[in-house]
């Protein structure tokens, strides 16, 4: 049977109404007590590191990031975030920490860089936006100028400034959200399971 646009949207009403909200639902599944999200991670020695790195200096495999950023994306910022790793193998529990809050910084850092052009290329669409519009106002009081010509530069001037306001709201919000779940991620705490039995 073909369901209909209106009965769609009510049983998706329905289906909201039953199920948690998205915080709630990482309240139950990773904070713990004391207010921190745990993410869980089961590994081996052999399968925690990339085999093409230096095995004097070896990376984290990638498997290992792109599981922490997808359990992590579901997690608010306000909760700090602790990776713990349950393995029957000895892991090196300070170098596997300072690896993944190198990889975090810098995507931090990158990501603060995209804030600071943003900023940049929002002030200069401006400033571009405001010299067409007073070019515009100067030569509408002229009155041997076309009305073409001054219609393109009204068009420019409006484009520029609407662009210049997109980048600093609507643009620069989204970099700030993902600035602070980044950040989030650079303040991360990895704890060998056993080492946290005995830190209880």
């Amino acid at each position: 049977m073909k369901r209909t646009r209106k009965s769609l949207l009510d049983d998706i009403k329905t289906l909201q109404a039953n199920r948690k909200t998205l915080k709630e639902f990482a309240k139950e599944k990773y904070i713990d007590e004391n207010g921190v999200a745990n993410i869980h991670i089961y590994t081996k020695a052999e399968t925690i590191y990339n085999p093409l790195t230096d095995p004097e200096r070896p990376e984290l495999a990638d498997e290992i990031i792109d599981f922490i950023d997808s359990e992590s994306y579901y997690i608010p910022t306000e909760y700090p975030i602790k990776v713990v790793l349950h393995s029957e193998d000895d892991l090196d529990e300070s170098y596997i920490e300072s690896k993944l809050k190198e990889h975090y910084w810098k995507k931090l850092a990158d990501k603060d860089d995209d804030l600071k052009n943003n900023r940049i290329i929002s002030l200069v669409l401006f400033f571009i936006g405001v010299v067409l519009l007073s070019a515009y106002f100067l030569l509408e009081s002229l009155p041997q100028t076309k009305d073409l010509f001054n219609e393109l530069f009204s068009i420019a001037a409006s484009f520029s400034v609407w662009e210049s306001v997109d980048y600093s709201l609507l643009n620069r919000n989204a970099l700030k959200i993902e600035y602070l779940n980044i950040a989030q991620l650079a303040l991360i705490q990895v704890i060998i399971s056993d080492n946290e039995r005995n830190e209880s």
